[in-house]
């Protein structure tokens, strides 16, 4: 089955709101050159498409591909990037924070998981860093961009 790799970016409400107004700047806000820092945090999460009972937890992949606003057209990997203002982010952190790290892995321990599924402890390191960058980016009241890899 073919993996895809989810980006999870935290930028600056005004980084953001200049990507809307304008998308032709998403490739430099996304794969900036050495000289500019517009990118805050980057979270990589590998999802196995098809594996929905071990996506299910997330729903990550049907958050990534309707959540937030669309930004233009511009392919950046596996499609066109989507923005999420603070006020989504703070919707998206609170219904992390009803999912426990604990609760996650308890969820995987009694799934049983394709063969060629990541292990249970990459699985649950991935969910613990989106959690913890979703919940500070809603603390810091910052923007994100997601996208496919």
């Amino acid at each position: 089955m073919p993996v895809t790799a989810a980006f999870f970016r935290r930028v600056s409400s005004n980084v953001l709101e200049g990507v809307f107004a304008n998308p032709a700047r998403i490739k430099t806000v996304l794969f900036p050159s050495s000289s500019e820092t517009v990118v805050d945090d980057d979270v990589l999460l590998t999802i196995a498409e098809g594996h929905e009972h071990v996506d299910s937890a997330l729903q990550t992949q049907a958050f990534i591909r309707s959540g937030g606003t669309r930004i233009g057209d511009i392919d950046v990997g596996a499609g066109p990037a989507r923005g999420f203002r603070s006020a989504d982010v703070r919707k998206l952190a609170a219904k992390l924070t009803l999912i426990s790290v604990e609760d996650f892995e308890r969820t995987l321990n009694g799934t049983p998981l394709p063969p060629q599924a990541p292990p249970i402890k990459e699985l649950v390191a991935a969910y613990s860093g989106l959690r913890e960058l979703v919940i500070e980016t809603a603390k810091a009241e910052a923007g994100m961009i997601v996208y496919l890899g």
